[in-house]
């Protein structure tokens, strides 16, 4: 069935040298979609080679596989705004800075205002990731006292009230380990 429509991930593979012109995105859910395009965007799809992008056009999809037939547009993402971290609810939004680690091949979000870091080999593992280090800022911020907290982590502990309800990740922690 033939639709509009959007995807983002990496650039995994191009083939630019022979016709058709397309390259591979891996999508954020994992899957390979093929893109196709015109000779004259070749020179913008080789610099984003390895970037996390968006990319637009006629789509072409049934229950096995997605392409895009035609690229519409194609544009880098170097941020993406999330409302959920996996498995918790955000109180307000929180902006990461999203990149692949072409050496290790990882997908990198992060956000250094409030030490939230997630790295994995598929966007999953870094989300996967980044909860447990909501987790384990969550554990550290209620079982140590402020007086043996640095100036900077105090910071960082409030910054991240104001995104993290601690509640809901210790409610979730307790059922899990059952302590």
């Amino acid at each position: 069935m033939l639709t509009h429509g959007e995807i983002s991930g990496i650039i995994v593979t191009l083939s630019g040298g022979n016709k058709p012109y397309h390259f591979t995105v891996k999508a954020k859910d994992e899957r390979d979609v093929n893109c196709y395009f015109d000779q004259e965007i070749e020179s913008q799809v080789i610099m984003l080679y390895k970037k996390f992008v968006r990319v637009g056009g006629t789509t072409n999809q049934n229950q096995k596989t997605c392409n895009i037939d035609t690229v519409d547009y194609i544009e880098m993402i170097k941020t993406e705004e999330m409302s959920n971290i996996g498995r918790y609810k955000l109180l307000k939004p929180v902006t990461f800075e999203v990149h692949y680690d072409m050496d290790d091949s990882l997908w990198c979000l992060e956000n250094r205002e409030l030490a939230l870091n997630g790295y994995g080999k598929t966007y999953n593992n870094a989300i996967e990731c980044l909860e447990e280090n909501i987790e384990g800022h969550v554990i550290c911020f209620t079982r140590c006292d402020d007086s043996e907290q640095s100036k900077a982590s105090l910071r960082v502990k409030e910054k991240l009230k104001e995104h993290i309800d601690f509640n809901q990740v210790l409610n979730y922690l307790l059922e899990r380990d059952g302590e």
